[in-house]
């Protein structure tokens, strides 16, 4: 019969490890996989990533654009009706926007654009007061906006008090 224990002891057993091909061999192939991986992941972000930078500093352009263009400042008129204005340096009206739609009734009736800002409020306030929008102890709210005001507070209290006369 055969003797399993004796035969055991006769096997002589050696530990290999890699040899020193095989090692280089896998590093390389290890370097390559990485670098696949690395550059599968650029160009996966690459392309969502570019528009949307781009995006962005089209928004800030647009954004920045009506402050550094030609107005100096932005007034806001609010009765009831509430209009926007942009005003250039000289104190002229440039555009005008219709912020609800009482402002867009009362703005189909006046022309604004290229007055002077307080020949523009003062338009404004009148026609406000002949609409019916302003009331007895009504308010009448300006708000500028910039870096350049055309009018002190005093020239727009009394611009509005003269047309509410």
């Amino acid at each position: 019969m055969f003797d399993m224990e004796k035969a055991l002891k006769e096997v002589k057993f050696e530990i290999q490890g890699p040899n020193d091909k095989l090692r280089k061999e896998t590093r390389q192939n290890a370097v390559i996989e990485f670098r696949k991986t690395q550059s599968r992941k650029q160009v996966i972000k690459l392309p969502w990533a570019i528009p949307a930078t781009a995006m962005i500093f089209a928004l800030l352009f647009l954004v920045m654009l009506p402050i550094t263009a030609e107005g100096a400042s932005y007034y806001t008129i609010d009765i009831n009706p509430s209009i926007s204005m942009r005003v250039d340096e000289t104190g002229m009206v440039l555009d005008v926007t219709a912020e609800n739609d009482d402002a867009k009734a009362l703005l189909s009736k006046i022309t604004l654009t290229h007055l002077t800002f307080e020949d523009a409020l003062k338009t404004v306030v009148e026609a406000a007061d002949a609409l019916g929008y302003v009331k007895d102890n009504g308010h009448v709210l300006v708000a500028c906006f910039g870096d350049k005001a055309v009018c002190t507070q005093q020239q727009i209290e009394q611009t509005v008090a003269e047309a509410t006369r």
